[in-house]
């Protein structure tokens, strides 16, 4: 086991945003179907750049074994059963994706997965 497997023993659940139809017919986002990710989850206030080069501050920072989309929303946990299909940003707890980012390692053949929310 690898130092990410073993440093990754939280969990989170993710809901990527919906391809080809990002929103619905009352313009609210739309997203998949909820999955569980391997995580390290650090409440930490760190600031970073977004998607349109805003400098900003996160709530938290996660580390992932996967990719994940900005837009997306995530948290802290595993669903409860009464709240699956409820859209997730119906959800307390749960945050949208501001900044994905993945770093190779020096062979390029593993990648550090870094989301701030």
């Amino acid at each position: 086991m690898g130092l990410k497997e073993r440093m990754t023993v939280q969990t989170a659940t993710y809901w990527a945003p919906k391809a080809g139809a990002p929103f619905d017919q009352f313009g609210q986002p739309s997203f998949e179907d909820a999955i569980e990710l391997p995580c390290r989850w650090e409440d930490t206030q760190e600031e970073y750049v977004d998607a349109n080069g805003t400098k900003r501050t996160s709530k938290a920072k996660l580390y992932v074994l996967e990719d994940v989309k900005t837009g997306g929303r995530v948290m802290l946990g595993s669903l409860e059963s009464g709240d699956v299909g409820t859209p997730p940003d119906q959800l307390k707890g749960t945050f949208e994706i501001k900044s994905f980012s993945k770093v190779p390692n020096l062979k390029g053949t593993e990648y550090l997965r870094t989301v701030m929310i």
